[in-house]
């Protein structure tokens, strides 16, 4: 993300890469002028910064893509800790351990993602401050291990 000095406006890239069906795909997110009284501000988005930090791991069940309400107490005591207005930008990456064959674990962490997300809605938390991506079995281990079945949670600023 960059800012310029002059004030006269600020640009922000959020540039979060995505498997879709096979295609690279780039998203942008753009913040333009904002003016106090009769001077010209440049509005600076907060900085994004990925760290290897996780926030919380919701593990999932053979062939699941339901959120155990141990996992959603959890997460909402984890959530309780964070204003939902503070703009903090989460990533939600979605995994398959290697049953199935790969289209179909790609469904499965999709639906993974999408089944976490609610809960982050319900909470309160923006769809624009959460950033999605899809593993299905690529990152699995080289048996099928139940540790893979899961949805990695991080805070990207």
């Amino acid at each position: 993300m960059s800012a310029s000095t002059s004030g006269d406006f600020v640009i922000a890239a959020l540039i979060c890469q995505t498997l879709d069906e096979g295609r690279k795909r780039t998203r942008h997110t753009r913040f333009s002028k904002a003016y106090k009284g009769d001077k010209k501000e440049a509005w600076a988005p907060p900085k994004v910064v990925v760290t290897d930090n996780i926030f919380y791991t919701v593990r999932f069940g053979n062939n699941s893509t339901t959120v155990q309400s141990k996992d959603i107490e959890n997460l909402k005591y984890e959530l309780s800790k964070i204003n939902p207005q503070d703009g903090k930008i989460f990533m939600l990456s979605g995994f398959a351990d290697k049953s199935g064959n790969a289209a179909y674990n790609m469904k499965l962490s999709k639906l993974r993602v999408k089944a976490v997300k609610n809960e982050f809605l319900k909470y309160g938390i923006n769809d624009v401050n959460l950033v999605e991506r899809f593993f299905g079995s690529d990152k699995a281990s080289d048996d099928v291990n139940e540790n893979d079945r899961k949805v990695v949670i991080r805070i990207l600023n």
